[in-house]
């Protein structure tokens, strides 16, 4: 069982600005809250007037939220991190209809209180700097999938514009480049830093290099996660399904919420685990005996490879494709 606190205090974080509210535990009533910059001078100020054994909860926003995480991580004190749709989840449950980021705060704080989070457990240095320059890398990797298309555009036409040509084949030389760089430098990163890590989770038949890479930069060791199904979940492993009254049911594919990279490179890894890995094969196999679809066992293939890194990771041990552990065992 987590800790209990005394206060919660609930943050709404945007781009410029962030709104508190601060609850007494068994108590819903505002005790005190207040709008700021979010700059690291006012959250340091807030962070101050904070009374003793307070919890603080905020929603991930891409970089915005990581300034706050910075000053409470330097503070010592305790905090999670949600995703987004766990907090509009429970905002449904609990019939909220008015959104406004003073509410907004406040059901976070709520939620923390009834629900008793885990503390999130902070990313390290070089797990942080391999999540921002693989970011970086696979936008580069847009870009030149956009301008190799810009050129066959001109490239097919009547008359031919050299300047336009020769300029869009300079930026895609120029981004090839970087992208080497770039898969250098998460090279070094990783062998420095997570390479029996690295190892262990490319061991798995069907888990390639760049799944790998992706798995370690967004989940680590997997510290913030207590079972394999809250992995999936994070990554959104899950198929979208319509049932509305006596209509049947239809799979309509992967829903959105989760993870988009990493939900991607575990659907083609799927594709991957149901040739070369013995369990998922024969899983992938049993699956469409029983007349499922090839989508939808595909999703679960992915969800698979999900147990199978969980084990791997939480019992710090290669892949093998005929070792059980009694505990993950299907």
């Amino acid at each position: 069982m987590e800790k209990l606190f005394k206060y919660y205090l609930g943050a709404d974080i945007s781009h410029k600005t962030v709104d508190f509210s601060l609850l007494k535990k068994d108590n819903e009533k505002i005790i005190f809250s207040k709008a700021i910059a979010n700059t690291s001078d006012q959250l340091k100020k807030i962070i101050e007037q904070l009374p003793g054994d307070t919890f603080v909860v905020m929603e991930a926003t891409g970089n915005y939220h990581r300034k706050f995480v910075a000053e409470l991580v330097s503070a010592g004190i305790a905090f999670t991190v949600l995703n987004p749709l766990v907090s509009k989840r429970y905002a449904q449950m609990k019939m909220i209809r008015t959104k406004t980021d003073k509410i907004d705060s406040k059901t976070l704080a709520l939620y923390a209180m009834e629900q008793n989070p885990k503390a999130f457990i902070v990313a390290s240095k070089a797990q942080t700097k391999l999540k921002d320059i693989i970011t970086v890398r696979n936008q580069l990797i847009k870009q030149k999938i956009q301008n190799k298309n810009l050129l066959h555009s001109q490239l097919i036409l009547p008359e031919n514009n050299t300047i336009i040509i020769k300029s869009i084949k300079k930026i895609v030389t120029v981004i090839d480049k970087e992208i080497i760089k770039i898969d250098e430098t998460i090279d070094k990163i990783l062998e420095e830093n997570f390479a029996e890590l690295y190892k262990q989770v490319k061991s798995i038949r069907g888990i390639g290099e760049k799944t790998a890479q992706a798995v370690i930069a967004h989940l680590g060791n997997l510290e913030n996660f207590k079972s394999y199904r809250q992995v999936s979940a994070f990554i959104g492993l899950n198929p979208k399904t319509e049932n509305s009254g006596t209509s049947l049911k239809k799979q309509k594919g992967l829903g959105k919420q989760g993870n988009k990279l990493l939900r991607s490179l575990f659907y083609m890894s799927a594709m991957s685990a149901v040739k070369y890995n013995k369990a998922c094969k024969e899983f992938y196999v049993r699956l469409l005996q029983r007349g499922k679809s090839k989508m939808t066992a595909l999703i679960a293939v992915a969800n698979k490879l999900v147990k199978q890194l969980y084990a791997i990771v939480k019992n710090n041990r290669m892949y093998s494709d005929d070792y059980i552990h009694p505990r993950y065992a299907s």
